[in-house]
């Protein structure tokens, strides 16, 4: 990275902005992805702020959002502030990495018969309940709540407002 550039990325550490923050979750071949909301801070404060999420469990009547500093985040089927996809690609079952030599393992990384892109997943117009339901249904558990796992999160800005610190 030349100097310049490095100091243009260290100036804009301090630059306040609007972001939209949010993660996204899976279990099984749902996705679940979640807006924690609109945040005033800088690029770093707000992705620190996704970051900080640890557990996200669904329930039949609401959405448990776990944050590092112990504090729970309740969503319940009036909120806007989450939405379900499923994966429509039909894919391999899993396999028993620990046989696989260091070679199979770096193909199987590369295996696009694994990898699923935005176009595999469709949009689901499911409540809680419908979506506790069919987890309950497809995996053949009786579980209180499913544990979603995390994959990613976004730090979107949203506004041309920005102010320096």
């Amino acid at each position: 990275m030349l100097r310049s550039d490095m100091v243009k990325n260290q100036e804009n550490l301090n630059v306040i902005d609007e972001y939209s923050v949010g993660i996204i979750n899976y279990y099984d071949e749902l996705d679940l992805e979640i807006e924690l909301g609109l945040f005033m801070t800088t690029k770093d404060k707000a992705t620190e702020i996704a970051n900080s999420t640890r557990l996200v469990a669904l329930y039949s009547d609401k959405i448990n959002i776990h944050f590092d500093n112990g504090e729970i985040k309740t969503l319940t089927n009036d909120s806007e502030q989450y939405k379900f996809k499923i994966c429509t690609k039909e894919l391999p079952p899993p396999l028993d990495i620990s046989n696989l030599t260091p070679k199979e393992k770096s193909e199987l990384i590369f295996n696009e018969a694994y990898m699923t892109t935005y176009e595999d997943y469709k949009p689901l117009n499911w409540d809680l309940r419908k979506t506790y339901n069919y987890l309950r249904q497809t995996t053949s558990r009786d579980d209180e709540c499913f544990t979603f796992s995390s994959s990613a999160y976004f730090v979107i800005p949203t506004s041309d407002r920005r102010i320096k610190e």
